[in-house]
Formats: C-alpha cells, sequence, structure tokens
C-alpha cells in the first residue's frame, strides 16, 4: 500500500509542479501581450528554440488542428504561434512523465515495475488532457467576462456616436477606456477596430461573433453589420439593444437564484433527514440496546443458576436403595 501512495505521489507531483509553471509562463506571455496597440515584433516563443521541435513531436490531423485553433481564439491566445505553443506544452506533459517513469522503472526491483508503469501512463494521460481543459475553461470564462462587460461596451458605444464620433473611432475609444475593466472585452474590440480598418466592418464583426461564443455578441454584431449596409445611424438601436440587454441578463440573474434555491433544497433536505433520523430512530435504537442488555444479562443469570443446580447435583451423594440381608 505504501508503494501505491508513493507512486501516486510522484506521478501527482510531477504534474503539479509542470503544468503550474507553464501557466505562469502563460500568463506572463497574455501580460505582455495586452498592448494590442503597440508595434508589431518579432513572437518569443514560450520555449525559445525548441518550441517548434518540441511541437513536431505530437502530430494531429487538420481537423482536429483547426478545431484547436477555434478553441484557443475563443479562450483569447491569438499570436500566430498559439497553436505550436499549445502542441509544445502538451508535448512537455506528456514527455516529461514517461522519461522520469523510465528512470525510476530502472531503480526498482521487478516487481515494482507493474505499478511503476501503471502510474507513468495516468501522469502520461493527465499531462496529455490538462491543456486541452484548461483551454476549455479558459475560453468560458473569458465568454462570461466579455457577456459581463457588454452593457458597458454598448453605453460607451452609446456615448461616443451621440457625440459624433463614426463607429470605427467609437470602437478604438471604448477599447482603450475598458482596459482597466474588462481586459478581455477591450482586446476583442481594439482587434475589431483593426480588422474593420484593414478590411471592412461586417468582416471584423463576423471574425467577432466567431471569436466569441456569446448570442448577445453575435446580434451586436449583425446590429453594426445591419447599419453599415443600410447606412442608418446605430446610436437608436444601441440604446433599444441595451435595454433589451439589461432585461435579459435580469431575467437570466433571476431563473438562475430560482434554481439555486431549487438546487439547495437537496442538500437541506439530506440534513434535515439526518436529524430527523436521528430524533425518530434514536430512542427506539436505544430502548432496543437497553432491552438487549437487559435480555442478556437475565440469560447470563440463568444459566448461571443452571450451572449451580448442576454443579449441587453432581455434588450429592446418592444414598443405597439395598435392603440389609438376615
Amino acid at each position: 500500500m505504501n508503494e501505491w501512495m508513493q507512486l501516486a505521489a510522484l506521478a501527482l507531483v510531477i504534474v503539479a509542479v509542470i503544468f503550474p509553471a507553464v501557466l505562469l509562463l502563460l500568463r506572463a506571455r497574455q501580460r505582455r501581450d495586452t498592448d494590442v496597440s503597440s508595434e508589431d515584433v518579432k513572437p518569443e516563443l514560450l520555449f525559445g528554440t525548441m518550441t517548434s521541435a518540441l511541437s513536431e513531436q505530437l502530430q494531429v490531423n487538420q481537423q482536429t488542428k483547426a478545431h484547436l485553433e477555434k478553441e484557443l481564439r475563443s479562450a483569447g491566445f491569438y499570436r500566430p504561434t498559439a497553436f505550436m505553443e499549445y502542441s509544445a506544452v502538451r508535448a512537455v506533459l506528456v514527455l516529461v512523465p514517461i522519461v522520469v517513469t523510465g528512470i525510476v522503472a530502472l531503480l526498482v526491483p521487478d516487481e515494482r515495475m507493474t505499478n511503476v508503469f501503471l502510474w507513468g501512463a495516468l501522469a502520461t494521460g493527465i499531462g496529455f488532457s490538462l491543456p486541452r481543459i484548461y483551454v476549455g475553461w479558459r475560453g468560458r470564462v473569458r465568454n462570461q467576462q466579455v457577456e459581463r462587460g457588454l452593457p458597458l461596451a454598448i453605453d460607451l458605444l452609446t456615448l461616443s456616436l451621440t457625440a459624433g464620433q463614426n463607429l470605427l473611432d467609437a470602437l478604438d475609444e471604448v477599447a482603450r477606456e475598458l482596459r482597466f475593466t474588462n481586459l478581455d472585452l477591450a482586446q476583442d474590440l481594439a482587434i475589431a477596430h483593426q480588422q474593420a480598418k484593414i478590411h471592412s466592418l461586417e468582416y471584423a464583426m463576423k471574425r467577432w461573433s466567431e471569436r466569441i461564443h456569446v448570442p448577445d455578441v453575435t446580434n451586436l454584431a449583425l446590429l453594426f453589420i445591419q447599419s453599415e449596409r443600410l447606412g442608418t445611424g446605430a446610436a437608436n438601436a444601441l440604446v433599444e439593444f441595451g435595454n433589451y440587454l439589461r432585461i435579459s441578463m435580469r431575467q437570466r440573474a433571476e431563473a438562475q437564484a430560482n434554481r439555486t434555491s431549487f438546487w439547495m433544497l437537496f442538500p437541506s433536505v439530506f440534513c434535515f433527514w439526518i436529524a430527523a433520523g436521528i430524533i425518530l430512530i434514536g430512542p427506539a435504537y436505544l430502548d432496543f440496546a437497553q432491552q438487549r442488555e437487559r435480555s442478556a444479562s437475565h440469560l447470563q443469570q440463568m444459566k448461571g443458576n443452571i450451572q449451580r443446580a448442576n454443579d449441587r447435583a453432581r455434588n450429592t451423594p446418592t444414598q443405597s436403595t439395598t435392603s440389609p440381608t438376615p
């Protein structure tokens, strides 16, 4: 049992040390990349010159690659080398447990070899799955942050448009203002502004709705596209959309609160069941236990009485019944 615990601790330590270190590198990289308006420089790879070689260790097909690139963009990894760095991280988390397992297998006795390979395979599987899990979790969190910042962004866009700015300048202004309160939304709006300047507003809004999987973002992008096609002002439409968005978010919050009270019913009832069981069954169980103790005592006493009676009968001398001869 101690051997299994030692091997499990080794597998967990391998993953628990490597993956947080990689996450710290990614966070530092994201902080350097938040200034989207800075001049283009050559991107610094996560593992330096070894990144390309590491990324080639685990090959994927084109369909999986396209899906992963979409998930990476949804999670906020917009660098052109994002997929290569993702593949390099996954390769490190897979190769390190394999190498450590091989070294440990050379040092342990033969009877422990199977356990070492089992835990090594477990650590390798965890290392292979953790990057995908993190990217999916990061994408969901980022979509929630963008959704929460939409009402404020719509208000700022409305103010900018009513003040006389065009839509592109309004997007740029709102992106700069939101950088201190909602960095994810500010980054997406800045990217949309740059794409609109290079290509067109319709192209930028379509790419934005593809990156962020939020229905309200899709509706806002369609509103901007329709406004540009028809040549109408978007300020009035933004006011109505902002009111609708607040009502919709309030309704969703109320629905979530109602679901929370419903789900809290189960642990509450479970706790009540424990107390009710103690109150209802406890006295009967105690009475039963006391009655059982009394019955056992009486039975033991009866056994003692019978044993003593048998002992007395065994120790009493038998009287002779034969008559004397004349």
